[in-house]
């Protein structure tokens, strides 16, 4: 079941990413999908394990190093989306 919310929180025009919040139950919703509790401790987990990835890819190869890099903009991208969902 497709969840309809009130307020949109996301600016991008896709509407699987956009993200919205229920003022009914205090729950955040993605492209129909609610992101609960759950949903955030599964991604505050990710941002975890891609952090102590990105200090072990830096330590054997380098901070300058392409995959340590890599690391780094993957580890932006799940900061950025967990920004997202809190400002809101």
């Amino acid at each position: 079941m497709r969840l309809n919310f009130p307020r949109e929180v996301s600016g991008n025009k896709s509407s699987s990413s956009k993200i919205y919040f229920s003022q009914q139950n205090g729950s955040f919703c993605k492209g129909g999908e609610i992101m609960d509790e759950k949903s955030n401790q599964h991604l505050q987990s990710r941002i975890e394990k891609k952090r102590n990835e990105m200090i072990r890819t830096a330590k054997v190869k380098g901070i300058g190093h392409k995959s340590t890099l890599k690391c780094s903009q993957e580890l932006d991208y799940l900061l950025n989306k967990l920004q997202k969902v809190i400002n809101t």
